[in-house]
């Protein structure tokens, strides 16, 4: 993979096999310093989240066996290596992987965005696939199947959060006062590139070349991004709209 925007250039892909549930980090390197952390961080999420354990991690390639030892000892794991040449036992991770690979350039072609965008393009479609209705599981989602497995109510699917993908995006220069922003009327031209929650949405500002988490921000479905574009300005009109959605703390502090 070439570098993402955060100098990223590993994926690390976990899958559930039977809830299908998708998780993937995105790493700096493959050494014991960026592997591990990662490690720690699902099992410790799994059992903080879902009260479950993780037992056992299925690997297609074979890892330093250092790295994991202490690791091993300390949260009692194993660390099965599949057969490299028995399809049988691989199809199941090969077909994830297969998934995961399909739905990252399917929405990168449909969104015209660059390839540096990969890390958060892998996210969003962890994202979306953890939320998609799957035959194997009787058409439940990753997540309705796994607090159905802990004997809580299914949640209620819910996808009103969710705007098209790769569509521009308007919000608020930090720090500038109102009659900056109106004089100048400027808000950074900015990308929906990932899910940050229900209401906190991932950005991307291709004039400072940063992604951002945010939560007050106009969307335009009609427009995607184009190298070509003037990516600074926003009309007048979405300015007002942001200064609805935005409190103007600069105006309330001694109300």
């Amino acid at each position: 993979m070439e570098n993402g925007i955060g100098s990223e250039n590993h994926m690390l892909h976990f899958v559930c096999p039977t809830s299908r549930m998708h998780f993937v980090y995105h790493l700096l390197g493959t050494g014991k310093q960026h592997l591990l952390p990662c490690f720690e961080h699902i099992t410790n999420y799994v059992k903080r989240r879902y009260n479950l354990k993780v037992k056992i991690f299925h690997k297609d390639k074979k890892p330093t066996v250092q790295y994991f030892n202490e690791f091993k000892v300390k949260k009692g794991l194993i660390f099965e290596n599949l057969p490299l040449y028995t399809q049988a036992q691989n199809k199941n991770v090969k077909r994830f992987k297969r998934v995961i690979i399909s739905c990252n350039k399917n929405i990168q072609t449909i969104a015209n965005l660059p390839e540096v965008l990969w890390p958060e393009i892998y996210s969003a479609a962890a994202y979306l696939l953890n939320r998609s209705l799957t035959r194997s599981l009787k058409w439940l989602t990753p997540i309705g199947y796994v607090e159905q497995y802990l004997g809580n109510p299914v949640p209620k699917l819910t996808l009103n959060h969710l705007v098209l993908y790769g569509c521009r995006a308007y919000s608020f220069i930090k720090n500038q006062l109102k009659l900056e922003r109106r004089l100048n009327h400027r808000a950074y031209i900015r990308y929906y590139v990932g899910y940050g929650g229900n209401n906190v949405y991932r950005i991307w500002i291709p004039k400072l070349k940063t992604v951002i988490s945010t939560r007050d921000v106009v969307f335009d479905i009609t427009k995607r991004y184009d190298p070509n574009d003037d990516q600074s300005k926003a009309p007048i009109e979405v300015i007002e709209v942001l200064e609805v959605l935005t409190p103007d703390f600069e105006e309330t502090v001694d109300d």
